[in-house]
């Protein structure tokens, strides 16, 4: 999508009807877990209502009631800024955390860390771990900063309210961030940049030897031939004498 521009990778690809192939793998999705589970189906069933009352009624009605605001100035703030501003910021997960960051585990693609974009969306723009390990809950390598979503997960696998938990092992991130990490990696990235300047030594190295060699063969054949010419000319010298 980033091919696209900005614009497109931002909200752009909203805006594009789904490819009928998409639809039709779509229908093919096994749901019956979800379908299996009565809290989900009740919010299902009642979605219309149940986001009038949560997402309108009570945000707008809180300032008014609390700090004697007008209605007017509740919705448009409280419910359309805020509407505009939280999907905007979801949004920028699918433009900036592809366009400015680093690279410490895939440098290949424009799938970047953005502290940035982790800030502002709790947690959701460490974008490169999460295409190196798409199957780790955390969507971020452990210690990073501003992940409060991880937080709120271990908070529901505490009370059993979210089990089967996958994460990445450490090894696993080290031998990632070696393989294909840009040198960034805050762990792991000095200890990249140094075997790639070992090995950049070793190439060197190996190719002052080599044009060592070389050099040495060519001296000797030049040395040779001035030799050779110096006895000619004394041999001249001597006979025209």
């Amino acid at each position: 999508m980033p091919n696209r521009g900005f614009f497109f990778s931002h909200i752009g690809w909203l805006m594009s009807k789904k490819h009928p192939a998409v639809i039709e793998k779509g229908k093919t999705i096994d749901m019956s877990d979800l379908e299996a589970d009565w809290l989900v189906m009740f919010q299902k069933e009642y979605y219309k209502p149940l986001y009038v009352i949560f997402a309108i009624a009570i945000p707008v009605a809180i300032p008014v009631w609390l700090w004697n605001e007008t209605y007017y100035n509740s919705f448009f703030v409280c419910y359309m800024f805020r509407n505009i501003l939280v999907l905007n910021v979801t949004w920028c997960v699918n433009s900036l955390a592809h366009l400015y960051g680093t690279n410490p585990l895939i440098s290949k693609f424009d799938l970047v860390e953005s502290q940035f974009v982790a800030f502002i969306a709790i947690g959701e723009g460490w974008h490169n771990y999460h295409h190196a390990f798409p199957w780790d809950y955390r969507a971020a390598e452990l210690g990073s900063k501003y992940n409060v979503t991880t937080f709120i997960i271990d908070v529901l696998n505490y009370f059993n309210l979210a089990y089967d938990l996958r994460s990445a092992p450490y090894k696993m991130i080290e031998k990632r961030a070696l393989r294909t990490g840009d040198g960034t990696h805050q762990v792991f990235g000095f200890k990249k940049i140094c075997e790639e300047q070992d090995a950049k030594d070793l190439v060197a190295e190996a190719e002052n030897g080599e044009m060592y060699e070389i050099n040495k063969d060519v001296n000797k054949e030049v040395n040779k031939d001035i030799d050779e010419a110096s006895l000619r000319s004394r041999a001249s010298a001597v006979a025209q004498g």
